[in-house]
C-alpha cells in the first residue's frame, strides 16, 4: 500500500508541474478584439451585403456626408487602411468532395468586410460536384476574384491536400496567405481583424481556434479532451515565447506571411506529412519567425467532425505522424497517459475510501501521515486539472458536466489512438480522402 501511494504522490505533483507550467500561458491567450463596425448608410443591413466593394463605397460616402472635415478626414483613412490591409491576403483552400460545405465557406469569404486579393479554391480530384460549385460561385460574385484550379493527378511522392495548397500558394499574390479548410464559417470581419492584430503585434504567423460544432456525447468528449491534451502538451500558447520549443498550426485559420511561408520551405518542406497544419507552424518557428495561437469571439465556426465515426476515422491521419509511426511509442504514449489519469484519480478514490471507512487505513504511524498527504495532493491536482478542462469545455461551449466523464473521454482517446495505428498496420499505409499512401512512404516524408 505504502508504494501504490508514493506513485499516486508523484503523479500528483507530476500533475501540479504540468498544469501549473501550462495555466500562465493559457489564462493570458490573447483574444483577437471585434473590430469598429464600418460606417453605414441609413437602412442598409446590419450583417455584410453580397458585394464588400458596394459597401466600402457606401462607407466613405456616409463618411462625406456627416461630421467635420477632420473627421471626415479620420474615418477615409481608416476606411482606406482596413481595404487596403484584407486586400492583400489571398485566402487558399484544398478541397475534395467538399459539395456539402464549399458554398457556404465561399459564401461566408465573399462577404467579408472588406475585399479579399482573391479566393483560390484548389479542386483535388474532386468525384462529386465540388469543382461545378467552384465554378458557379466565381460566376456568381465576379468581382470577388474567386479563382478555381483544378488537379486531376497526383504528383508522386505528394500528399494530396499538401500539394493542392502548394498549387495555391503558389498561384497566390498576396503579401498575406491564408491556408483555410473548405468546411469553415468565417465571421464578416474575420480576416480583417485577423490581419490587423498580426501587423499590431508584429506576427509572421497566426493561427486562431475556432468554435467547434459538435453533436453526440460521445464526439464532444474526445474533441474535448484532444483540445485538452493539445493545450497541455503541445502547449501552442507559449508559441509566442521565441525561446520555447512550442510551435502552433490550426488547418482551419493558418495566416502567414507570403514571404515566410517560402523562408519556411513551403509546402515542399512537408509532401508527404499529413499533418501539414502544425508541422508549418513548426518550421516556421524553426526558422526563427514570430507565431502566436489566439482566440476569438464570433471569428469561424466548423463542424469538425459530422459524428463520432467520422473523428474516428479523421484520427488515423495525422497524430501518428508526431509518433513517427512507431507503435512502441504509441503504445509508450497511450501507457503514460493512462498512468498519469489512472494514478491520480485511484489516489483520489482510495482518500475518499479510506475517509468513508471503505478502506482500511494505514494506522496512527508517519505512513498514514503520508498516506493523507498523498490523497490530498492527489484531491487537489484532480481539481486543478477538472478547471483547465472547464476552460476547454467553455470555449467550445460543450457542457460543463462533461468533465466529470473524464475518464470515459480518456478511453475513448487511447482507443482512437490504438485503433488508428492497428489500421496503419493493417493496410501497411494510410487511406486518407480516397488515396493510399504507403508507410515506407510517409516514413520517407518524415525524414525529408
Amino acid at each position: 500500500m505504502g508504494t501504490v501511494t508514493m506513485l499516486c504522490a508523484i503523479i500528483a505533483i507530476a500533475w501540479f508541474v504540468i498544469v501549473f507550467y501550462n495555466l500562465p500561458g493559457i489564462l493570458r491567450i490573447p483574444t483577437i478584439p471585434p473590430s469598429r463596425p464600418a460606417p453605414r448608410t441609413p437602412g442598409t443591413a446590419s450583417c455584410a451585403p453580397d458585394v464588400p466593394a458596394a459597401a466600402h463605397s457606401a462607407a466613405i460616402a456616409k463618411a462625406m456626408s456627416t461630421g467635420s472635415s477632420t473627421s471626415i478626414h479620420n474615418d477615409m483613412e481608416n476606411i482606406e487602411a482596413r481595404a487596403e490591409r484584407a486586400g492583400r491576403v489571398s485566402v487558399i483552400i484544398a478541397a475534395r468532395n467538399e459539395q456539402q460545405t464549399i458554398e457556404r465557406t465561399l459564401a461566408s469569404l465573399v462577404r467579408q468586410s472588406v475585399p479579399l486579393r482573391e479566393i483560390i479554391v484548389v479542386d483535388d480530384r474532386s468525384n462529386d460536384a465540388t469543382a461545378g460549385q467552384v465554378r458557379q460561385a466565381a460566376r456568381r460574385w465576379p468581382w470577388a476574384n474567386i479563382r478555381p484550379i483544378a488537379i486531376h493527378t497526383l504528383p508522386d511522392g505528394w500528399i494530396g491536400k499538401n500539394h493542392a495548397l502548394y498549387v495555391g500558394a503558389r498561384a497566390a499574390s498576396g503579401d498575406w496567405l491564408l491556408f483555410a479548410d473548405a468546411d469553415v464559417y468565417f465571421h464578416p470581419d474575420a480576416v480583417e481583424r485577423a490581419v490587423s492584430f498580426a501587423e499590431r503585434h508584429r506576427l509572421d504567423h497566426l493561427t486562431v481556434a475556432p468554435r467547434v460544432s459538435s453533436h453526440g456525447t460521445a464526439l464532444r468528449l474526445l474533441t474535448g479532451f484532444f483540445a485538452l491534451m493539445l493545450l497541455l502538451f503541445a502547449r501552442p500558447h507559449y508559441a509566442i515565447r521565441k525561446r520555447s520549443g512550442a510551435y502552433t498550426g490550426i488547418g482551419a485559420f493558418n495566416l502567414l506571411r507570403r514571404a515566410v511561408y517560402h523562408a519556411a520551405g513551403t509546402h515542399q518542406a512537408m509532401r508527404l506529412r499529413p499533418d501539414d497544419d502544425i508541422y508549418l507552424g513548426k518550421l516556421v518557428k524553426k526558422a526563427g519567425y514570430r507565431q502566436c495561437f489566439a482566440l476569438a469571439d464570433a471569428f469561424i465556426e466548423i463542424q469538425w467532425y459530422s459524428s463520432f465515426g467520422d473523428m474516428l476515422r479523421g484520427m488515423e491521419k495525422a497524430p501518428l505522424a508526431a509518433m513517427r509511426y512507431s507503435a512502441a511509442l504509441l503504445l509508450l504514449d497511450m501507457a503514460a497517459l493512462i498512468l498519469l489519469f489512472g494514478g491520480l484519480y485511484a489516489g483520489v478514490m482510495f482518500e475518499i475510501a479510506v475517509r468513508a471507512g471503505l478502506a482500511p487505513s494505514m494506522g496512527a504511524s508517519a505512513g498514514a501521515a503520508f498516506g493523507s498527504v498523498s490523497g490530498g495532493l492527489c484531491m487537489g491536482a484532480l481539481l486543478l486539472l477538472l478547471g483547465v478542462d472547464a476552460l476547454v469545455l467553455r470555449y467550445l461551449r460543450f457542457p460543463l458536466y462533461h468533465i466529470i466523464l473524464l475518464p470515459v473521454a480518456l478511453m475513448l482517446y487511447v482507443f482512437a489512438f490504438l485503433r488508428a495505428m492497428f489500421l496503419l498496420k493493417r493496410r501497411g499505409g494510410l487511406l486518407w480522402r480516397d488515396s493510399y499512401y504507403r508507410l515506407e512512404e510517409l516514413r520517407r516524408g518524415l525524414r525529408a
